[in-house]
């Protein structure tokens, strides 16, 4: 899927298609290091509510 693609797709959510779109006039190497960052404090924030989850459950 590319960006056209999810700028098209009904389902895609409006969040993604407004950072597509910003994206387009960023410097392409920000874009990717802000998107890793973003990734990766989206990753631990999961990891911290599974564990959450997990303490509950025993």
């Amino acid at each position: 899927m590319n960006e056209h693609d999810i700028l098209a797709d009904p389902a895609a959510s409006t969040w993604l298609k407004e950072q597509i779109k910003q994206t387009q006039s960023r410097d392409i190497v920000d874009a990717i290091n802000d998107a890793e960052t973003l990734l990766s404090v989206l990753n631990a924030r999961f990891n911290r509510a599974l564990a959450s989850a997990r303490q509950c459950a025993k």
